[in-house]
């Protein structure tokens, strides 16, 4: 019971996305239901195990939080757009070199720091279009349900890939349409990812 009042409150501060001509509410801004697998001191730093995935060793951005969003529009806030992108640019990448080393602990903690990253993009989606908001809100949507149902570990690296390439082609810094939302369902389709169990998952509830 606990449960479903949570995720309606979710859902009742969700964003009304265009789903080609449709208003969808898709939820958004979660935190990952599993712990971040950690194996030093700094949760953030590279793995220090032989033979698995490496991850770099630049730092997080700075998240973004209410208080200090900068002004939408501003120059400011595209440049702290453009540095979260990269950020969820380089966790997919780790995400995809965890998946095929069978690194499982690598490949959670990528993830949940890919969710971090999408969460800042989306405290920030007033600096760009709604079709952008739209692709970001789906990828949220995606690994919540992965996160809700097996867990990051259980990622293929055919679903790695899928994330990686809707995270590079479709996050970017140049204006996205709807073209580019279906182009971002259809390529998280083709390897098995459902965009919309969230919302099924609200509906069954």
């Amino acid at each position: 019971m606990r449960s479903s009042q949570a995720r309606r409150s979710l859902l009742s501060r969700g964003a009304l996305l265009v789903r080609l001509g449709t208003a969808v509410p898709i939820l958004h801004e979660f935190r990952p239901r599993h712990h971040r697998f950690q194996r030093s001191g700094n949760p953030h730093s590279p793995p220090s195990s032989k033979g698995g995935a490496r991850r770099d060793s630049n730092p997080r951005p700075h998240p973004v939080t209410e208080g200090d969003a900068p002004a939408m529009n501003s120059p400011e806030s595209r440049d702290a757009v453009r540095r979260h992108w990269d950020a969820a640019r380089r966790y997919s990448s780790q995400m995809v070199v965890a998946a095929d080393c069978g690194d499982p602990i690598s490949l959670s903690n990528a993830a949940s720091d890919l969710v971090f990253a999408l969460d800042d993009l989306w405290k920030l989606r007033g600096v760009r279009e709604t079709d952008w908001g739209g692709v970001l809100n789906f990828l949220q949507g995606v690994m919540k349900s992965i996160d809700h149902a097996m867990g990051y570990e259980s990622l293929t690296s055919e679903n790695c890939r899928a994330i990686e390439s809707v995270v590079n082609h479709h996050l970017g810094t140049w204006t996205i349409d709807k073209e580019n939302v279906r182009e971002a369902l259809n390529r998280l389709r083709s390897a098995g990812l459902d965009p919309w169990a969230p919302i099924s998952e609200e509906q069954e509830d």
